[in-house]
């Protein structure tokens, strides 16, 4: 049904995301060990997530520019090298909040350079056009598995080897995605893409901006997406593991298997879009998952128990394929290949870099406010952006 190049894409995406998963879930709760401290372990998250602001930009013009195959090999291999410093400095007995925070900026500072790669490289593996749907849903699907799985292992491993020892694992599987990575084949426009000057890709960045700002399907996805990460993202990251911790009373073990329950309903959602991808207009199938990522919140406002929240996370897991991958469709239909790397460095920015800025809210309000109260305002705010979003005729009628 699929290249082999976008299978070798999916292998590699499912392996390196298997290792973060498993790191991810152990890096909250060792800040949270480390500092004990909600509003801290929120600003380490929004300053975990502040390269997608400070490079986020500039990363598409350089995606554009140099070979994305080998860009992403390339970030794969220093953030292995980046994240198994955690297990070695805890072991010589240094690792500290700041030295945690040092790394996992420098790993993030990589991945705002691979996440725009990935997403210009798959039109180039897609020989219809017409299969754009289906082809993002199968490539995203990979982290979905990989994270279903990895939390899965997170659970298993955590009290026979340690928090700190799972970040191995993720090294070990940076290395394994760029193995697979490199048996890809590209076509000969893309593998004799060269750097260029400076000067030159300034220009570039700002070519990106205006394509953004004089196209009004864009900006309108852009604005809507950004809202709604500044309402999303910051609970969803930060605010899950305090709510496990502070209202259901548990530790990271069954924080991961409430992520367990997450990507589970992920998998799930993206098998329904692979089946009736051709049939559903892209445009109000973005909208109805703007809103359904919001209100599928609402219900943590009640919910004390494992098993309750497990549902609602698992319904609410369900909603974010039916946002995420037709964005993604959306985006590589409406503008050129070449200029697609710094325009999705631009989404990259709305959905990862305002999540630092979400974060850092989050983490000061669960300080003084019940993290229940704060998952139902972001509920309805999240719901609220679908719903606007469908007063705009443009966006409705994307097919």
């Amino acid at each position: 049904m699929f290249s082999s190049n976008l299978r070798y894409l999916w292998l590699g995406q499912f392996i390196s995301l298997l290792g973060d998963s498993v790191s991810h879930t152990a890096l909250l709760f060792l800040v949270l060990e480390l500092t004990g401290s909600n509003s801290q372990t929120g600003f380490f998250s929004m300053f975990m997530a502040a390269p997608q602001l400070l490079f986020g930009l500039y990363s598409g013009v350089i995606a554009d520019r140099f070979n994305r195959q080998k860009l992403m090999i390339s970030a794969d291999l220093v953030r292995a090298f980046l994240i198994v410093l955690v297990p070695v400095s805890s072991f010589f007995g240094f690792l500290n909040v700041w030295l945690l925070s040092g790394i996992a900026f420098l790993v993030v500072t990589f991945t705002t350079v691979f996440d725009p790669s990935r997403d210009a490289l798959v039109p180039l593996l897609v020989e219809d056009k017409k299969e754009l749907l289906k082809a993002n849903s199968f490539v995203q699907s990979s982290g979905q598995f990989a994270r279903f799985s990895g939390q899965l292992v997170a659970s298993s491993l955590i009290r026979l080897i340690g928090l700190v020892n799972l970040f191995f694992i993720d090294a070990l599987s940076y290395i394994f995605s760029a193995v697979f990575l490199s048996k890809i084949k590209l076509k000969n426009e893309e593998k004799t893409r060269t750097n260029v000057t400076f000067e030159k890709k300034s220009e570039q960045f700002k070519e990106g901006f205006r394509l953004v700002k004089n196209n009004p399907v864009l900006w309108k996805i852009l604005f809507l997406t950004v809202l709604n990460n500044i309402f999303i993202m910051g609970p969803a990251i930060v605010g899950l593991p305090i709510f496990v911790k502070d209202v259901l009373k548990q530790g990271a073990e069954d924080y991961a298997l409430i992520q367990f329950c997450f990507f589970g309903g992920m998998i799930l959602s993206n098998l329904l879009i692979l089946a009736f991808a051709k049939k559903v207009p892209k445009g109000k199938f973005w909208l109805i998952g703007l809103f359904l990522d919001g209100i599928t919140y609402i219900p943590l406002i009640w919910i004390t128990s494992f098993w309750g929240t497990c549902f609602v996370i698992f319904l609410h897991a369900a909603a974010v394929p039916i946002l995420v991958v037709p964005r993604t469709a959306i985006l590589q239909e409406q503008i050129e290949n070449k200029l697609l790397g710094r325009v999705f460095s631009f989404f990259n920015v709305a959905v990862n870099g305002v999540t630092a800025v979400s974060m850092g809210l989050t983490g000061f309000f669960a300080d003084f406010l019940s993290i229940n109260i704060i998952f139902g305002v972001i509920g309805v705010g999240g719901a609220l952006c679908g719903i606007s979003g469908y007063f705009f005729k443009d966006l409705r009628e994307i097919k």
